[in-house]
């Protein structure tokens, strides 16, 4: 019983953590909440023991001819890359097409186009923003 009522703690500090960044960052830049990510990704990265270690172990078991020093390296941007996503994500709700159109790289689409004016389908491979 005790441990649930802390963990029902925590997850409530939690949540109200993410309110209240959110609250903060909505009103930034694109680029200043994507800088932000990736410093407090960085932070995350440094107090995050358990996390960090994961992180460095899941990196060797996948990549296990690299050194230590490019090893940490990839997990730590990894930690950023997923601190500017999550406040990324914040800022798409203000977003237009048109904006999203101009963060976003196209390459091949002469061959989508092309399918497309043929009447053929195409199988379109997208990353995430």
């Amino acid at each position: 019983m005790k441990n649930r009522t802390i963990k029902k703690i925590r997850r409530y500090l939690v949540y109200l953590a993410v309110v209240t960044v959110r609250a903060v960052v909505y009103p930034l830049s694109f680029n200043a909440k994507s800088n932000l990510g990736s410093f407090l990704g960085a932070l995350a990265y440094k107090f995050m023991k358990s996390a960090r270690q994961t992180a460095i172990g899941n990196v060797r078991r996948a990549l296990p001819k690299i050194g230590k020093k490019e090893t940490e390296r990839i997990a730590e941007e990894s930690f950023r890359n997923i601190g500017k996503n999550v406040l990324e994500a914040i800022h798409l709700e203000k977003m237009t097409p048109e904006d999203i159109n101009e963060l976003t790289e196209y390459e091949g689409l002469e061959y989508f186009d092309k399918s497309m004016k043929e009447g053929k389908g195409g199988i379109t491979i997208t990353g995430h923003m």
